[in-house]
């Protein structure tokens, strides 16, 4: 499997960090064209796409053993937090790393306050929030 350093998701983009044989870790961001300092409300231009905005991160493993051979961890925002980034991210990653449609899966998403997990098969559904 071909991987490369950035792969587009949903609306961000995912930058390898890190990878195994059968794991890969990103930082989830957006890129822009300015940088704005917090203490001082300056704003420097630093030319299009040079400035990587991280919020998250994902973790994706696969093949593991076991009823869910796909493992997916998750943090983004809160606001982010939901059952259709969910299911958008698991049919995103299906198709960029070639998994087939009935590969079981689990996916744990993680917001600063909220959390929640879905699996396929389905032997249950939490939510904290």
């Amino acid at each position: 499997m071909q991987i490369g350093n950035e792969i587009g998701l949903l609306d961000m983009i995912a930058t390898l960090r890190a990878r195994s044989r059968t794991s890969f870790m990103f930082d989830l961001g957006t890129k822009g064209d300015t940088l704005t300092f917090p203490d001082t409300g300056e704003v420097f231009d630093a030319g299009p796409g040079r400035v990587y905005n991280v919020f998250g991160w994902i973790d994706v493993h696969y093949p593991c053993e076991g009823s869910h051979p796909l493992q997916v961890r998750m943090g983004l925002p809160d606001d982010r937090v939901s059952w259709e980034t969910m299911r958008d991210t698991i049919a995103e990653l299906r198709n960029y790393f070639d998994i087939p449609d009935d590969a079981g899966y689990q996916i744990y998403l993680t917001g600063l306050t909220a959390q929640t997990s879905m699996e396929h098969p389905i032997t249950g559904f939490v939510s904290t929030r």
